[in-house]
């Protein structure tokens, strides 16, 4: 393209032709093997467009390549379960058993590394998990990750604890009929203990914010509904910044 390629993202065209693209992923379990999208950032703006030609012709997935530290590591577990938790909840049917079974395994995963942040077997684990959880994706209503998105790229937060910062003032808000669901689930993936304190406990253990303020930013609640699209994420920033 004899253009600016900044051109695809503001949409004055539409990409051709294009090399194959061919990755090796170091990040764990993000599934981005499977995208067909690509975001840009300029002079603060992000940009994303969906194009098959931005799709990997092939990826090389090896757990020994994808060795990154404790934070990280648990940022991506978490992007990946809520992947997998906002499809439980939004794309309801046949596939809901397969949502709570990745989720049962990502934790299994997590525990694993959680006592060796070098275990080979759940690393090479987390990218099944991230596969498949990105293979049975199904688009939906729910806008919760791109607020956490918006919170993550204009604070400079990662993806887990962005999510996990809004998790809980985002569950709050939620009808009774969900949140007897929420119950059963959090039941399966934690028998035995107190379901919803389990899952609290579950994000302690990973070094997850539970709160915006838990991140380290001191934001005041006028300046966070800038980022907000809708009175109720208005309300989820404001429940979240306590």
């Amino acid at each position: 393209y004899q253009g600016d390629v900044w051109d695809f993202w503001t949409q004055k065209a539409k990409p051709k032709k294009a090399l194959a693209i061919a990755s090796v992923l170091t990040d764990p379990s993000t599934g981005a093997e499977l995208s067909s999208s690509c975001t840009l950032v300029r002079k603060g703006k992000q940009k994303k467009i969906e194009s098959p030609f931005v799709s990997c012709a092939f990826a090389i997935l090896d757990p020994k390549l994808s060795m990154l530290p404790f934070y990280p590591t648990m940022g991506q577990c978490f992007d990946t379960f809520m992947l997998l938790f906002i499809d439980y909840f939004y794309n309801q049917g046949m596939r809901q058993d397969i949502y709570a079974m990745l989720m049962r395994s990502l934790i299994q995963a997590t525990n694993a590394l959680k006592k060796d942040i070098s275990d080979i077997q759940a690393r090479n684990d987390l990218f099944w998990i991230g596969l498949l959880a990105h293979s049975f994706h199904e688009k939906n209503e729910c806008t919760f990750s791109a607020l956490a998105q918006r919170l993550a790229f204009h604070y400079s937060l990662n993806a887990g604890n962005a999510l996990s910062s809004l998790f809980l003032g985002w569950i709050e808000s939620w009808p009774e009929e969900q949140t007897v669901q929420l119950n059963t689930l959090c039941a399966s993936l934690f028998p035995e203990e107190e379901p919803i304190e389990a899952l609290k406990g579950q994000m302690v253990s990973m070094g997850l914010a539970l709160s915006i303020p838990d991140t380290g930013l001191t934001v005041s609640n006028d300046a966070l509904i800038k980022l907000a699209e809708s009175k109720e994420e208005q309300e989820i920033l404001i429940r979240s910044n306590r």
